[in-house]
């Protein structure tokens, strides 16, 4: 597959970026190109409504550990989602670490 670098491109690219003309290939050749690979999980696009302080509590737990609040929010609701223990069993595990503590 050949690129054509019409004069119009090159003017752009020298206003842009400083490249002058004569640097530039009249043709391209991307016969070797390799293709873009994608990343193995797509992430999907949702909207929803979050009270502000809920917001808030994220955008300061995301920054103690370091990440943005989107990405606090999927790793808070994939651990969660792992997790998944009824309220007896959560219960049960907090016990469990408490009288570990004391003993």
């Amino acid at each position: 597959m050949d690129f054509d670098w019409d004069d119009l491109k090159a003017n752009i690219n020298f206003r842009k970026h400083g490249i002058p003309e004569t640097m530039m290939r009249s043709t391209y050749d991307f016969s070797n190109a390799k293709s873009l690979k994608r990343p193995k999980e797509i992430k999907v696009l949702k909207t929803f409504r979050l009270d502000p302080d809920v917001l808030n509590w994220l955008e300061v737990e995301g920054e103690k550990q370091g990440m943005g609040y989107q990405s606090f929010l999927n790793w808070f609701l994939r651990k969660s989602m792992v997790e998944n223990l009824s309220l007896e069993e959560r219960v049960e595990k907090i016990e469990k670490i408490i009288y570990q503590k004391a003993e």
